[in-house]
């Protein structure tokens, strides 16, 4: 069987970062360790949690006297890692049981030119009775070979559902320390260039959504900002990914407007994504945009509802 190592890179998440490691240890694939890096010894409250897992095994728990960041972090686990494969953990994620089993599956099925199988996931509320909020499927343009493409948007998430090959993961020299944002897409787009990716089309990855989350809107905002920043030639010179970039962010920008109520900046931002690539999702943004915030809230909350209740009809709920 193969040898999985799960990296869960942790910082004041003490009251998550137990549910993350049963998530691993609970899976139905047997071989697994589990490595956390806790970006800060002094806390006691995480490392008391990891006291817990001291007589495991299959923990490793490293702890870091200065603070490093969460790609630093996830290289300083997988430096330790002795797994064929790497899943990606954050320490507020869960996976329903067969995850891990699921994915090797697909790869036994693979050749050696894919490095990279993912799952399709969900965001769950926190407060009880849990509620699916979102659901995430693989899209078809992210199977097999994705490069170009992948550098226009990364449609991949959530990364706690990606399984990469080690031996991939050190060839293209593992998450860039450098990067403040949108570190994860950059990694997928470094793979993408030698590798092909797979996905697992189920929802086996949960993402709990709460107001501590690391990839907040802000930070997603930024993504596209730090991608074009290392990737100007391929972006520029691409007329077709460029478009696609630049309508993205733009778009992007303008629903964020519309949200926190500045109503002209996001008519300006969905017209410029409308100039560069019109689609009907993005017209029919920019039409409510004119009608103003009220309307934009009244029509986000519906939307919100029934893509809630369509998501509770399909889900089936673990414990996590």
């Amino acid at each position: 069987m193969a040898l999985v190592s799960v990296i869960i890179p942790t910082y004041h998440r003490s009251s998550y970062l137990p549910g993350a490691i049963q998530t691993a240890l609970g899976q139905t694939h047997d071989e697994v360790e589990v490595i956390v890096v806790n970006d800060d010894a002094s806390d006691t409250a995480t490392l008391n949690a990891l006291a817990e897992y001291t007589d495991d095994s299959r923990v490793t728990a490293i702890n870091n006297t200065e603070r490093r960041g969460i790609s630093a972090s996830r290289n300083q686990a997988v430096a330790h890692a002795d797994g064929e494969y790497l899943c990606i953990l954050d320490d507020d994620d869960r996976w329903r049981a067969d995850k891990i089993e699921q994915q090797l599956t697909r790869f036994n099925q693979l050749s050696s030119e894919y490095a990279v199988v993912y799952t399709g996931g969900e965001i769950w509320s926190t407060g009880e009775p849990r509620r699916v909020l979102k659901q995430f499927s693989p899209p078809e343009s992210r199977i097999g070979e994705i490069y170009p493409e992948v550098l226009s948007s990364w449609g991949m998430s959530p990364h706690s559902g990606h399984m990469i090959r080690t031996d991939a993961f050190r060839a293209v020299g593992g998450f860039d320390e450098t990067m403040n944002h949108g570190e994860d897409w950059d990694l997928s787009i470094r793979l993408a260039k030698r590798y092909k990716f797979d996905a697992v089309d189920e929802p086996l990855t949960i993402r709990l959504s709460h107001d501590e989350n690391v990839s907040s809107k802000r930070a997603h905002a930024n993504q596209r900002k730090d991608i074009l920043a290392k990737y100007p030639a391929p972006i520029l010179n691409d007329e077709s990914i460029g478009s696609e970039f630049f309508s993205k962010w733009h778009a992007e920008r303008g629903y964020h407007q519309l949200e926190n109520g500045k109503h002209v900046a996001a008519i300006r931002d969905l017209w410029i994504a409308l100039g560069y690539k019109p689609t009907t999702q993005r017209a029919v943004l920019f039409v409510i945009s004119l009608f103003g915030p009220r309307v934009f809230s009244s029509l986000s909350d519906l939307s919100r509802w029934w893509r809630t209740v369509m998501a509770n009809r399909t889900s089936n709920q673990p414990r996590v």
